[in-house]
């Protein structure tokens, strides 16, 4: 059982922030520990200032783990109570609580029945997922965020496709527009320049600097390179080459990529599609049109990925991208364990702390499941890529679920990367730390010349 002399000093310093703060928006890199922070923070408000229940919205499987367990690893934290608003947790008269967590999803429901007016603070984990001004989610808390006495934000990545507009309905939430105004046409006017068609918006010069400071003062900003001492993490590419028939496959869909990308007709959208197209055959399958049945087509990746497994003491978490990649998975390894969008709460909180415990040899995960807020450093030290994955917040946040605090022993992170193939082009957008549409484009247009 941990207790308050266990928080770092930066941890102390978020708490003290939000305690004294009506609005808070911490920034603070993955591993860095900012559940306990808040917390404590809320706990402190409650005894001492009187505050009334916290609603803490994340996603589903930190609802059901992150914070209920950190509520139960630190002592001060005894006695306190809590209740998840999901499945059978919805309720119309809710038990009296401390915390009522739920995730996003439940925003109407909770809305539909002012569940939100029993609580006083308002807490959004994993903020970017209330980025886009378009969303149903964002519109339904712009409602009623100004009617909590305290709101906080916390992620570890504010715009991770790197554009700044992302942080206009984030900061919306904490100020109701005092900064960078009320309306997100008006932020883009004064901040941004477009073409004629107002298709491409580039930053002003010089706007950058001015949202940073017209924002700062609600921000705490902390990187785990400052703070944390953790294990060394040794980073190791795998090359595998594709059979020579499937290569001769690839090269052929290739063709109509590196025409698209020559002639400048490419736009992020159908480079997408190119591009996962190249990436299917590079893991091993391809789909059909209409996209749900595939073909298996080799398993290079799944031989390397047996090697790692059979020649490590440590047991292996797996990242996979496609559902063909399951399959492939499933009949080559005993006794694997999956956690993706099929795989329901019950079955994932089940299957995190068997990990956790040392339990599970393989779990195979996608990286949209498990890549916000879940602790799986207990479970062991090793992590392979089946393929890399273009986005580097999904890239940087896989790799912090083992990479972070409380991991004791050094960090394997594995690439398996098919040799002359796309794959060497997502493992150099990475190394480069490009970001969102942009970062794609330019990467594919690298990998194209001189093929």
């Amino acid at each position: 059982m941990l207790t308050l002399s266990n928080m770092h000093q930066y941890q102390r310093d978020i708490a003290n922030s939000i305690v004294k703060n009506r609005a808070v928006f911490v920034i603070a890199e993955c591993g860095l520990g900012k559940t306990i922070p808040a917390l404590s923070a809320i706990q402190y408000l409650q005894k001492k200032k009187h505050y009334g229940p916290a609603l803490i919205l994340a996603p589903l499987r930190v609802v059901y783990n992150s914070w209920p367990d950190e509520i139960s690893n630190w002592s001060h934290m005894a006695g306190t109570k809590y209740h998840i608003i999901h499945g059978p947790g919805k309720k119309q008269f809710l038990p009296k609580s401390n915390f009522y967590f739920s995730n996003f999803e439940s925003i109407p429901y909770i809305i539909e029945h002012k569940l939100y007016k029993k609580c006083e603070i308002l807490v959004i984990d994993e903020a970017t997922a209330v980025k886009n001004t378009k969303a149903k989610r964002f519109k339904y808390l712009k409602k009623i965020a100004k009617r909590f006495r305290k709101v906080i934000l916390m992620t570890g990545t504010p715009s991770p496709s790197g554009e700044l507009t992302e942080l206009f309905s984030q900061v919306f939430l904490l100020d109701q527009g005092k900064r960078l105004g009320t309306s997100f046409w008006g932020f883009q006017r004064k901040y941004y320049e477009s073409d004629f068609m107002q298709y491409k918006w580039t930053l002003k010069p010089g706007a950058r600097e001015q949202i940073e400071a017209a924002v700062k003062d609600l921000c705490i900003v902390l990187k785990a390179k400052d703070y944390l001492k953790l294990p060394p993490v040794i980073r190791n590419t795998i090359s595998v080459a594709l059979p020579a028939k499937v290569m001769a496959q690839y090269k052929e869909i290739e063709k109509e990529f590196i025409l698209q990308i020559k002639e400048e007709i490419v736009t992020a959208a159908n480079a997408a599609v190119l591009s996962s197209k190249l990436r299917q055959i590079t893991a091993g399958a391809l789909y059909h049109e209409g996209g749900k049945e595939y073909t298996l087509i080799h398993e290079q990746k799944i031989e390397a990925l047996k090697e790692i497994v059979h020649g490590s003491e440590g047991n292996v978490l797996c990242a996979f991208q496609f559902k063909f990649e399951r399959t492939l998975l499933s009949r080559s390894f005993v006794g694997v364990k999956f956690i993706d969008g099929s795989t329901g709460v019950a079955e994932s909180n089940k299957i995190i702390k068997a990990w956790n415990s040392g339990k599970i040899k393989l779990l195979c995960a996608h990286p949209m499941s498990i890549g916000h807020g879940l602790n799986l450093q207990g479970g062991g030290h090793i992590l392979v890529w089946l393929s890399p994955d273009w986005s580097l917040e999904r890239t940087l946040q896989m790799n912090a679920r083992l990479y972070r605090q409380g991991q004791t022993k050094k960090v394997f992170i594995h690439q398996i990367v098919a040799k002359n193939t796309i794959d060497e082009a997502v493992v150099e957008a990475l190394k480069r730390k490009d970001k969102g549409q942009r970062g794609l484009i330019n990467a594919l247009k690298a990998y194209s010349k001189g093929r």
